[in-house]
């Protein structure tokens, strides 16, 4: 006596069913899960970038301090350009354009001032953007074992701010920052 065929989970016609279902299930989803997204994403972009306030936070503060560069440089820069002017010619140049170095006294994010009183010279960037610190650079007449040779000090204000920053002094003998900055 012949039995007839059982149903076989393990069966050939079984098993292609079972996949099929699978794949239908599968492509039905994920066009639903693609629509959904498309139909979402403006909702949910927005959503994603107030979770990570920080990331624009430091993105920002990258910008400010790569700008901030630009006035440290080139007051420092100037600062050298005034001692090696003395040196040469036994006075502080009185523009910046006699210096020699190629800076301009207006740039996309500063202004660039130079002040010589007496015995000193002085250097500011002032910043065109209240969210950038001003830089100040003072270069002074100092007597020493080798006679007068020009010492220097640059000063970064404290606070961001669109202002010209309080001037160096040289007191007995040490070059110092003045009010509200700092010496980098």
């Amino acid at each position: 006596m012949k039995l007839p065929p059982q149903k076989n989970s393990n069966s050939t016609a079984f098993m292609a069913k079972k996949s099929c279902k699978r794949l239908i299930c599968a492509g039905v989803l994920g066009s639903i899960g693609t629509w959904g997204l498309a139909i979402f994403w403006p909702q949910v972009l927005p959503a994603l970038a107030l979770q990570q306030p920080s990331l624009i936070d430091v993105l920002q503060q990258q910008t400010i301090r790569a700008k901030q560069s630009e006035g440290k440089n080139y007051v420092g820069s100037m600062n050298r350009a005034q001692q090696a002017y003395f040196i040469e010619y036994n006075v502080f140049s009185n523009s910046i354009e006699k210096l020699g170095i190629g800076i301009k006294s207006t740039t996309e994010n500063y202004n660039y001032v130079m002040r010589v009183v007496g015995k000193a010279a002085f250097h500011y960037a002032i910043p065109r953007d209240p969210r950038l610190k001003s830089y100040v650079g003072g270069v002074f007449i100092v007597k020493n074992s080798q006679g007068e040779v020009p010492d220097a000090i640059v000063c970064e204000a404290n606070t961001p701010g669109a202002k010209k920053p309080a001037q160096p002094t040289y007191i007995n003998g040490k070059l110092n920052c003045g009010a509200n900055t700092r010496k980098l």
